[in-house]
């Protein structure tokens, strides 16, 4: 059945938020979403490159807002807040010190009261962490004290150098955090790293640091990162770049008992996508609960696709693979989440609206053991290569889109969409 769409928009004490009322017809009518942008859009802000769900909070980042003429790219996130008269954008985080170049919010993950900021570096530009190497990249802690988010520590590696592009990606469990480096060096050009962090007494501190066992030049191992216990996945897009071929991967690490009694991280498996074709860009986005794993192949021809991998008797095996249900599909699998045993799936230069706005899917199980298409999002305000679906999340049912590129108060400032409950099955 073809959806219907009417929006009514409300301004909320002027600060920029605007309410939709929305009428989706792929699993049921009648949702309502709401139109996230800050309070003050700027151009080219990138507002919505990555978000975050928390309980009573969303976190959004714009991770190429100008802190004024001469700080370009130092960035943002915004957060709302969950209101009696609805969200309410209430507190606009920074770093510290705010740099051009910085890209702070590149990058969150949130566990309870703890929140991550990656805050990387402009890919080819100079900047300075805190008086850092450039481009090495740092990671910031906040946590909510006071109905306030303050920041409470700076994560940095310990054998930082420029160009590592340290907070690319993160993934965080509240006692233990995993940190992407893609341009790390070492042990080739551009060839990657992840970095573990853990939390002891309240302070944090870096124990292990990872590389691809087979690590090559241009892997971009770190790229995509997840954690689900003692189990993760880390994506590696370009990996076989050193051969010309860019097909990529995604690396299992399971933290296993030694011999001396101590626990400690192996890679375990590497997952390359059946029938792997140039330029699939395995890896660029994944996710991981308990015994289920989502790796997205972006580019795999015609138009990208992700693929579910299980784990049954301790070993992982393939499962399926996901592909876009619309005819315009372009990048399905530029970002995805996982939450409950459902997938969304962003695919930010879809072209189901004509105009490469961009779409997000969420599949859920069916009956026979496989998946189905439940919902179809769209922008209610499209535009050509607006972005919509650069960045997904998915928690209790809840979903919040990022898009990053739309004209909202201003040319390509960006804008998310957070859509309600979860529909019937």
């Amino acid at each position: 059945m073809r959806s219907t769409r009417i929006a009514l928009l409300l301004r909320i004490g002027g600060i920029g938020l605007s309410v939709v009322l929305l009428w989706m017809a792929a699993c049921r009518d009648g949702r309502q979403a709401v139109r996230l942008l800050p309070p003050t859009p700027r151009e080219g802000d990138g507002f919505g490159n990555a978000v975050v769900l928390g309980p009573d909070e969303l976190f959004v980042g714009a991770w190429t807002r100008a802190a004024n003429a001469s700080t370009a790219k130092a960035g943002m996130v915004q957060v709302f807040e969950q209101r009696s008269h609805g969200w309410s954008a209430t507190q606009e985080l920074t770093a510290p010190v705010r740099v051009a170049n910085q890209c702070f919010g590149a990058s969150l993950a949130l566990h309870g009261a703890s929140l991550l900021v990656g805050a990387p570096g402009w890919f080819g530009a100079p900047t300075h962490e805190d008086g850092g190497a450039s481009r090495a990249g740092v990671v910031y802690l906040f946590e909510r004290v006071g109905g306030r988010w303050e920041p409470r520590a700076v994560l940095r590696a310990q054998d930082g150098s420029g160009g590592d592009c340290f907070g690319y990606s993160l993934a965080f469990d509240g006692q233990r955090a995993l940190i992407g480096a893609i341009s790390r060096d070492h042990p080739a050009p551009d060839a990657g790293a992840v970095y573990v962090f853990e939390r002891t007494d309240g302070v944090w501190a870096q124990v292990d640091r990872w590389v691809a066992s087979d690590a090559c030049a241009g892997a971009l191992f770190g790229h995509a990162v997840a954690l689900s216990g003692d189990t993760a996945l880390v994506g590696a897009h370009r990996d076989g770049a050193a051969t010309g071929m860019r097909r990529g991967a995604a690396y299992l690490f399971e933290r296993v008992e030694t011999e001396s009694a101590a626990s400690a991280w192996r890679e375990t498996a590497k997952f390359v996508a059946p029938g792997a074709a140039e330029p699939g860009r395995t890896g660029h986005a994944l996710a991981i609960e308990d015994g289920l794993a989502v790796v997205a192949e972006r580019l795999r021809p015609p138009s990208g696709a992700v693929h579910v991998y299980v784990r049954e008797a301790g070993a992982w095996r393939s499962s399926a693979t996901l592909r876009s249900p619309s005819p315009a599909a372009r990048e399905f699998g530029w970002s995805v989440d996982l939450d409950g045993g459902e997938i969304l799936i962003g695919d930010h230069r879809d072209g189901g609206d004509s105009l490469g706005a961009g779409a997000a899917f969420r599949f859920v199980p069916d009956e026979l053991g496989g998946w189905k298409l439940c919902e179809t999002y769209r922008s209610i305000r499209p535009r050509a290569d607006g972005g919509f679906g650069a960045s997904v999340a998915l928690d209790g049912g809840r979903v919040l889109v990022g898009a990053w590129n739309e004209d909202a108060a201003a040319p390509r400032s960006g804008a998310a969409y957070l859509l309600g409950a979860p529909a019937d099955r």
